[in-house]
This record gives C-alpha cells, sequence and structure tokens, in this order.
C-alpha cells in the first residue's frame, strides 16, 4: 500500500524570508561600524545627562543644607518668640501690680501729706512702674522683632522648599531621559559585542539553516 504524503507550501511570510535571506547581506565590518557609529552619537549625550544629574544634585544638597539651617533657625525663633510673649505678659502683669500700689500710696499720702517717709517711698515705686514701662517697650519691640524674622523664615522655608520640588522634578526627568539613552545603547553594545564574535558567519550559518529546511519542506 502506497502511502501519500501531502506537505503543503510554506506561507507567504516564510517565503519572504527566505528571499530576503538569499539578498546579499552586509559585510561584518559595515553592521560593526555602523554600531560603532550609533554608540558615539549616545555617548555625548549620556555624558551631557550624566553632568546636569550631577549638577542637580549638588545644587539639590547645598539648599537642603540652606533648609536645615533655616528649620533651625525658625526653631529659635520660634522659642525666643515664645520667651518674649512670657516677659511681656510678666511685665504687663507686674507693671499693673505697680501701678496699683502707686494709686494705693498716693491715696495714703493724701491723707498723711506731710510723711517724708511716705512721700519717698510712692516716688521710689513711681520709678519702678516707669522702669516697667521700659521695659515693656524693649520686650515689645524684641517680640515685633522675632515675629518679623519668624515670618521672613518661614517664607524663606517655602522658597527653598519650592525650589526643591522643580530639582527634584527635573532630576525625575533627566534619569528618564538618562534611562531612554541607556536603553538605546544597550541593544548597539550587544550587538556590537556579537559582531566580534563572528557576525558574520553566525548569519551565514542562520541562513543556511533556514535554506535546508526551506528545501526540507517544499
Amino acid at each position: 500500500m502506497t502511502i501519500e504524503i501531502q506537505v503543503d507550501k510554506p506561507p507567504d511570510d516564510a517565503a519572504s524570508l527566505n528571499l530576503h535571506l538569499d539578498q546579499p547581506q552586509p559585510s561584518g565590518n559595515e553592521f560593526t561600524e555602523s554600531l560603532k557609529a550609533a554608540l558615539t552619537s549616545l555617548k555625548p549625550q549620556i555624558e551631557r545627562l550624566e553632568q546636569l544629574l550631577t549638577s542637580i544634585n549638588d545644587e539639590h544638597r547645598g539648599l537642603g543644607a540652606v533648609r536645615r539651617s533655616l528649620y533651625s533657625s525658625k526653631d529659635k525663633l520660634a522659642k525666643d518668640l515664645e520667651k518674649a510673649q512670657e516677659c511681656l505678659i510678666d511685665v504687663e502683669e507686674s507693671t499693673a501690680t505697680e501701678e496699683e500700689i502707686v494709686r494705693d500710696l498716693e491715696g495714703v499720702y493724701k491723707k498723711h501729706p506731710g510723711d517724708n517717709k511716705l512721700r519717698a517711698f510712692l516716688d521710689e515705686r513711681k520709678k519702678t512702674v516707669i522702669e516697667y514701662q521700659k521695659v515693656y517697650i524693649i520686650v515689645n519691640s524684641q517680640l515685633r522683632k522675632s515675629s518679623a524674622e519668624l515670618s521672613k523664615t518661614e517664607s524663606e522655608i517655602q522658597s527653598v522648599n519650592r525650589w526643591l520640588d522643580q530639582l527634584e522634578a527635573e532630576r525625575a526627568e533627566v534619569m528618564k531621559e538618562k534611562e531612554g539613552a541607556y536603553k538605546a545603547m544597550k541593544s548597539p553594545m550587544f550587538m556590537s559585542q556579537f559582531m566580534e564574535r563572528g557576525w558574520q558567519a553566525s548569519v551565514d550559518r542562520f541562513g543556511q539553516a533556514f535554506g535546508d529546511e526551506a528545501d526540507i519542506v517544499t
């Protein structure tokens, strides 16, 4: 009994591939040179990105140090402001107490206008009130100054934070571009190494294998 084996013809794409392999292939040297040219064109771009990334990182570190210093100043100013506020309250309370004492002494002195000791004591208490008022002016001035410096420092911190956010966004963009450049270079580098190990011989063997397989199935 005779068995007939029918083998289908290869699809059009296989035939196209066979025809493509039959066409003259570029020499290994030509392909190697084209790969080297691709690598050469990518290296300056990567070097530029590396330099830009270094510059961004340096600026980021510098601004980070400025921000730490500003936060330290903010903490100190906040503590100074708190102390000034507490001191101002103490001065106000002490002044109010002395003024009340003076009023009471003046009432007593009116009843004893010829009492020289009482008069001297009253004058001393009035001087104390004046001293408290001077202290109040100084402390209140320091309070306003500390408050203004604290507001200025907080504004500077906000500016530095915005600048740092911008640098971080720029760094992310540069890193993305750098990653893309490395990916673009990775394939030419691999192919260049492959070429150095004998690309033309490998392609010839590949084409021969496809040619043999094509002969079998036709």
